[in-house]
Formats: C-alpha cells, sequence, structure tokens
C-alpha cells in the first residue's frame, strides 16, 4: 500500500516538472563589463516568476496530493469493511480508517483556509 502511495507522489511530480528548452540556435547573451554568459531567469520574465505565486502553485499541487491520497484511504477503507465478513476487528479497523482520514483531511484543509484569510486579510488591507 505504501509503495502505491509513492509510486503515485513520484508520477504525480513528474508530470509537474518544467520542460526547458534547449536549442543549438539560441544564443547566450554576453555581459560586457567581465565578459560571462548572463543567466537568464528559468521561470521566465512574467508574473509566475514571482516567488508567492511559486509557493502558491506548490502549495496547491501539495492539497491535490493531500485529496489523493485522502479518496484511497476512504477506498481501502470501503474495501476492508466490504470484506471483512461480520469480523468486528476488520470493520472496527475500516471505521478507525474512516474516521482519522476524516479528521485529518479536516484539520489540513480548515488550516489552509485559515492561512489563506488571514494572507488575503493582510494583504488586501
Amino acid at each position: 500500500m505504501f509503495s502505491l502511495l509513492i509510486c503515485g507522489f513520484v508520477g504525480f511530480l513528474s508530470i509537474s516538472v518544467v520542460n526547458a528548452d534547449f536549442t543549438e540556435d539560441s544564443e547566450v547573451p554576453e555581459d560586457s563589463e567581465y565578459g560571462s554568459a548572463v543567466l537568464t531567469n528559468p521561470l521566465g520574465d512574467d508574473k509566475n516568476s514571482d516567488p508567492n505565486i511559486l509557493i502558491g502553485k506548490i502549495i496547491n499541487q501539495a492539497l491535490g496530493v493531500v485529496g489523493s491520497i485522502g479518496l484511497v484511504l476512504f477506498v481501502y477503507a470501503g474495501f476492508t469493511w466490504m470484506l471483512a465478513a461480520g469480523n468486528a476487528e476488520k470493520i472496527s479497523k475500516a471505521k478507525d480508517i474512516i474516521i482519522w482520514t476524516t479528521l485529518g483531511m479536516l484539520v489540513i484543509f480548515s488550516a489552509y483556509a485559515m492561512v489563506r484569510f488571514v494572507l488575503d486579510v493582510t494583504a488586501g488591507g
């Protein structure tokens, strides 16, 4: 189960990787004073290079991963409950998984909502 979650997480992150465009025709700008190459911003010069926006995108992707893990845990608990065949221990295990997954997701998403509210109020005022 744990290895499946790790594989899913790695797969999710590999989709989010930024691809660089390397062409042979591109010219490297020269710094006239020192004669060395000038480094350009790999994120671009538009508003997407703002650290606040970049951190916001990372947080949104992390919340997507947390939501996916929560969904997998709910499905796992459902299968555990359905396949319990009246076994009280398995039913109790499934109920515990559902309860703790719900509480964990409530804590994570309410913390996100509170932080977002505080940042919106302080940035807007």
